[in-house]
């Protein structure tokens, strides 16, 4: 098992999410990796792994980190020449500079505001060294390298339609880098190839995984906010039935009516297309701004055990949690 004492600031860690989807993500790349995280030594002598993750990116203990990985598996990858102290500090500002944004559920590269693992830590090196780890990619040529990769769990995952256009950066990409060196490498796992069963339950996890914006609910208490999270929202509210409350059960259909922004935060107008029924979600400053452009839009509302997921056009735009939901989400550490 890798230990700490083979670690440096700035090494990147690989690792393998025993989670159904990221199996998928490592099929699709032909790698025994799935997530990678950037490595930071505290002045307490505490380790820090950067990752993005799903809600929020983060900064995670080390030992937790690892122990997310299946059967402990983790890679140590470090910079060809290694890093002095300025380039260090300038690497960990640039990932403090990224912390509690958004997962990106559909690992769009060319999203500024949202981000996922290996987008997290190409784009760190690039922005802090100037140095390009990986390779960007549309996810046509990513899948056509790797014909065995299942086409039929990713259509579902996209909502029927791959974006084969669609760029996109992977911890395998990463992993291959040659401005990388090996500090660290286990023995390869056995690799695995999801059956039916499986997929059909990776699906369902992503669902529950797409945690696209954390809220909890008005009155329910603030464990959410309470560990740092620098977003949150309230439970939505009816504004049409005499302001009592309204539960969406299933999946339903809402038409984004209005948007409003102040230094306070952000508020969404939902209609419900089957009765006209009205709800408000709020967000904290900073939030969801951009969904001004979005008015008149139809998002796609979708029950889960911990919530509600709002999705247009086959993304994740918002989630709303449940009392389930809020617990599950607090105790993230957001900041170092």
């Amino acid at each position: 098992m890798m230990h700490s004492d083979n670690l440096q600031s700035g090494d990147l860690l690989f690792t393998r999410i025993p989670n159904p989807v990221f199996r998928h993500v490592a099929a699709a790349t032909g790698s025994p990796t799935s997530h990678v995280g950037i490595a930071f030594r505290d002045p307490d002598g505490s380790w820090l792994v950067a990752e993005g993750a799903v809600p929020l990116s983060r900064f995670t203990p080390l030992q937790r980190f690892i122990e997310r990985s299946e059967d402990g598996w983790c890679v140590v990858k470090r910079l060809r020449g290694g890093l002095d102290v300025a380039q260090v500090t300038a690497l960990r500002q640039a990932c403090t500079a990224r912390m509690g944004r958004l997962y990106h559920t559909g690992f769009r590269y060319d999203t500024p505001h949202r981000q996922f693992c290996s987008q997290l830590a190409h784009d760190a090196y690039l922005d802090a060294l100037g140095v390009t780890l990986g390779r960007v990619e549309s996810f046509g040529d990513l899948l056509q390298r790797q014909p065995h990769a299942a086409l039929g769990f990713w259509r579902l995952w996209f909502f029927g339609r791959i974006p084969w256009s669609r760029r996109t950066v992977t911890p395998a990409s990463l992993l291959d880098s040659p401005a990388l060196h090996t500090v660290w490498q286990p023995a390869a796992p056995a690799p695995t190839r999801p059956s039916l069963r499986r997929r059909l339950a990776a699906l369902l996890a992503g669902l529950s995984l797409a945690l696209a914006w954390p809220a909890h609910a008005e009155g329910a208490g603030s464990a959410a906010s309470s560990e740092g999270s620098v977003l949150s929202a309230a439970v939505p509210v009816s504004l049409a039935l005499a302001g009592s409350a309204l539960v969406l059960q299933g999946s339903t259909r809402l038409t984004l009516v209005s948007v409003q922004a102040s230094a306070e935060g952000t508020v969404w107008l939902l209609e419900r297309a089957v009765d006209g029924a009205r709800f408000v979600v709020r967000f904290t400053a900073g939030g969801l701004r951009a969904a001004s452009t979005m008015v008149g839009a139809v998002l796609a509302a979708s029950a889960l055990s911990t919530g509600w997921l709002l999705c247009a056009n086959g993304e994740a735009m918002a989630f709303v949690p449940n009392a389930d939901g809020a617990r599950l989400m607090a105790n993230e550490r957001i900041t170092p």
